[in-house]
């Protein structure tokens, strides 16, 4: 399998969609204000350098380098001056910046700057995943890609009221991930109320089972899901390993062995000796034993699986106590065997109905919300309703520090443009 799809398939071009380009005279409006801010400071007797500037889709960042001699708390005190003299109400000081020996002011702008999906798969398609499956959700304050490492934590929950670009988020994750990844390496599993989130990619090579649109094909494919993790178990059983990652290998290390096999029988032994011939047939022998016993199933490499619901708050209710069931048992044992779940809902549907399955589900994107309570209970922290209504999310990574995210603009022609690469297999 894996042979004929190194043949046939050739993986997207991040060519094929359309990019913004920098806008120089914005950064040269950037280096004016960071100019102005340390003239501020030089007033207040407060000595600063210039360092970086950022420029992220909702806020700009301009970095300082703070001369010895000078405090910390005293730059703090001076926030409220920064922003009535620099005229930037909107600005906020970060003393010191996490991680580097700097401060920072942070602009929030009045205009959000829009993230194409081209640009946010230009900046994927550089970022290295070194064979970690990764999937490319936007962003952070400084423009830099980040990335939800299915690896390090399996499972991903999208929160937030309608219209907040949860949706929207889960294509462009989709979109980065068929960027990558070629059927022999990853199935996707599509579930959404309606169709209406995924209707382009309803013909995907990569596609576990036909997309559910309504609760009992929703089901139906849960229960599919549950199989397959039991299949997988028993192979893991019958080949004496522990998880997804040692079976694939065994398999490949009993592929060489196969050719090994293979190809020292064709040696021609007719010039050795009787003694060389029969060391040459205990090791033929020796080897087949060994893929023998390791080889009865059918000895192929087994694909990662990314099951995406999209609205599970419309598609559960019906029969929740059996998809609960279900999902509960896919959170829990979908990490041996290569099952990673993305899960987009109204936070009630968690905070309020089933809070157990926080507890699988360590990566956590929050959109807008109106109500801050609920947002503390899923991030253990408070904001998430002064966030711009569409596109911008506080995302935690596998229970460390939360940061604001800007997802991907993704409309419905790159949707198609993404799906149409793959139509012709």
């Amino acid at each position: 399998m894996q042979e004929y799809i190194d043949e046939i398939y050739e993986l997207p071009s991040v060519d094929k969609f359309s990019q913004t380009e920098r806008d120089e005279s914005i950064e040269t409006t950037d280096v004016k204000k960071q100019q102005l801010i340390i003239d501020i400071f030089k007033d207040f007797g407060v000595e600063v350098s210039p360092s970086d500037i950022y420029r992220g889709p909702r806020k700009t960042r301009i970095e300082f380098y703070l001369a010895r001699g000078n405090k910390i708390s005293a730059c703090k005190r001076l926030e409220p001056d920064l922003a009535l003299h620099a005229q930037l109400p909107n600005l906020k000081l970060v003393a010191p910046v996490p991680g580097k020996a700097a401060i920072a002011v942070d602009i929030t702008r009045e205009a959000t700057d829009a993230l194409p999906i081209g640009n946010g798969l230009a900046l994927y398609d550089k970022y290295e995943t070194n064979g970690r499956l990764q999937g490319f959700l936007g962003v952070n304050i400084e423009g830099q890609p980040v990335c939800v490492d299915f690896s390090d934590s399996p499972h991903l929950i999208i929160l937030g009221t309608t219209g907040s670009g949860k949706s929207i988020a889960l294509q462009g994750i989709l979109m980065s991930l068929l960027l990558k990844y070629d059927p022999s390496q990853l199935s996707i599993f599509l579930a959404s109320a309606y169709g209406a989130t995924f209707p382009a990619f309803s013909r995907l090579p990569h596609l576990y089972s036909t997309s559910a649109h309504s609760v009992k094909s929703l089901k139906y494919n849960l229960a599919l899901l549950e199989k397959e993790i039991e299949k997988r178990l028993q192979l893991f059983q019958i080949t004496k390993t522990i998880n997804l990652s040692t079976y694939n290998s065994l398999i490949a290390e009993n592929k060489h062995i196969q050719e090994q096999v293979t190809n020292t029988l064709k040696i021609d032994c007719s010039a050795t000796t009787l003694e060389a011939r029969l060391d040459l047939l205990k090791k033929q022998i020796k080897d087949l034993l060994h893929l023998n016993k390791t080889s009865k199933t059918e000895p192929v490499l087994l694909p990662k699986i990314v099951c995406i619901i999209d609205d599970l708050n419309y598609l559960m209710p019906i029969e929740e106590a059996s998809i609960y069931q279900l999902l509960t048992h896919i959170l829990s044992q979908g990490p041996a065997v290569g099952i990673s779940v993305i899960l987009a809902a109204q936070t009630s549907i968690f905070t309020r109905a089933f809070p157990d399955l926080l507890n699988h589900v360590k990566h956590r994107a929050v959109f807008f919300s109106t109500k801050e309570a609920e947002c503390k209970k899923i991030l253990d922290i408070q904001g998430a309703s002064a966030l711009p209504v569409c596109g911008v999310c506080l995302y935690q990574a596998n229970g460390k520090n939360v940061q604001e995210i800007q997802t991907c603009n993704v409309t419905h022609e790159d949707c198609v443009t993404m799906a149409s690469h793959w139509d012709r297999y």
